[in-house]
């Protein structure tokens, strides 16, 4: 069994490597409509996801079913560019050049990130959620002169968790193991250095809470709100959102306002209704297909 494990393992490394070594040869343009037309495919083959995420829109922002339908249809379109994307920056094609290339219209956002960055001495939680490029967004950070701490799951395969991880770690970000984040985040927010965290994703533990998400309770980790008051940080939400010509565009949105004295749900909730707000403006760029209010 475990022979057929690593077998397996090797022959979805070798898939990744392909199309890794595509997307260093092929024009970019044309390598990312790939990418949207699989996501396209994707929406017709796994029906059960894309019911999920029909459910999902119709339940919280868009009671409609065509019109749900469609923004699950370009989310479906959305999340097949971003997974080309990474391997754009698998094959090693992305530099800082690049990467600075790729964002338009962010020279102030960047500068409100950059001022939130000195006052609060570094003590800065980036809320970001599964929306847009979250892959990118930190490296586009990194690259301009804020180093982050980002918080990763370590993926199954070992052969492409390697290749994945050291993409990570590129652009001044430092990658931090999903499983056991807590004492480095704390370390990290103690000496006055950005962390990063996509706390959209349903979480059921002992350090989580329902808690309001678009209309609904959903589990939520409280663990933003426990750091952001143990070590004064400030917490801004962030997006790299998607537009024109495989471009993209950094949105900084304003930091969350909260008092010490308020209890961790309450902080929380604050999180998941700037969280929310984000969703709404750009629906078309969430991760619907995802449980997110599962009992």
């Amino acid at each position: 069994m475990a022979t057929l494990s690593a077998m397996i393992f090797y022959i979805q490394y070798l898939f990744i490597t392909f199309f890794a070594v595509l997307a260093r040869i092929m024009p970019e343009s044309a390598f990312l409509s790939i990418g949207r037309f699989m996501g396209k495919v994707g929406f017709l083959l796994i029906k059960n996801r894309a019911d999920m995420s029909i459910k999902n829109i119709q339940m919280t922002i868009e009671p409609n079913f065509q019109k749900a339908k469609n923004i699950a249809r370009a989310s479906f379109e959305h999340f097949g560019l971003v997974s080309f994307e990474l391997l754009l920056t698998l094959s090693g094609r992305l530099d800082k050049d690049s990467l600075m290339d790729r964002f338009i219209n962010s020279q102030d956002a960047v500068l409100k990130l950059k001022k939130y960055h000195e006052q609060s001495g570094g003590k800065m939680i980036l809320v970001a959620a599964h929306l847009g490029n979250w892959e990118i967004l930190g490296k586009y950070i990194g690259a301009n002169d804020i180093p982050i701490g980002v918080v990763g799951r370590e993926i199954n395969n070992p052969y492409i968790n390697e290749m994945v991880a050291k993409s990570r770690q590129i652009f001044n970000n430092t990658l931090i193991d999903r499983d056991g984040a807590m004492l480095p985040l704390a370390k990290m927010l103690k000496n006055g250095h950005t962390v990063a965290l996509l706390p959209d994703q349903k979480l059921n533990d002992q350090n989580s809470a329902k808690v309001n998400f678009l209309g609904h309770l959903a589990g939520t980790t409280l663990s933003v709100a426990k750091l952001a008051k143990r070590f004064d940080a400030i917490m801004v939400p962030v997006a790299a959102i998607s537009v024109e010509n495989n471009k993209y565009t950094l949105i900084v949105n304003d930091k969350i306002e909260f008092d010490k004295n308020e209890n961790d749900i309450e902080i929380t909730q604050k999180m998941n209704l700037a969280i929310g707000e984000m969703i709404k403006q750009y629906p078309s760029q969430w991760f619907w297909m995802h449980n997110r209010w599962k009992q």
